[in-house]
C-alpha cells in the first residue's frame, strides 16, 4: 500500500491564470472580523431562510429542498 501524502497534481486548463485579489483584501484586520451576529443577521436577509418560508421552494417548478450545514463558533469574539 503506497503511503498517503505526497505531491498532487491538480488538472487546470492550459488558459488559466491566477484571479486578482479577493474584495475584502483592501481592508484593515478589524473591518474583516464576523461576529456570530454578523452572520445570523445576513442569514435573515435570504429569501427563504427563515423557518416561515421553508417551504417557499415548492413555488418554483421541479425545485428540491436542499440545505448546507456550516457549523461556526465564536472564539475572542471572532468567528471561526
Amino acid at each position: 500500500m503506497a503511503e498517503r501524502g505526497g505531491d498532487q497534481r491538480i488538472p487546470r486548463p492550459a488558459s488559466s491564470r491566477p484571479g486578482g485579489p479577493a474584495p475584502w483584501a483592501h481592508l484593515g484586520s478589524p473591518s474583516r472580523r464576523v461576529t456570530l451576529a454578523d452572520v445570523r443577521a445576513r442569514l435573515v436577509e435570504i429569501p427563504g431562510s427563515r423557518p416561515e418560508d421553508a417551504f417557499g421552494a415548492a413555488a418554483i417548478a421541479g425545485a428540491r429542498p436542499a440545505a448546507v450545514l456550516v457549523p461556526l463558533f465564536e472564539e475572542g469574539g471572532e468567528s471561526a
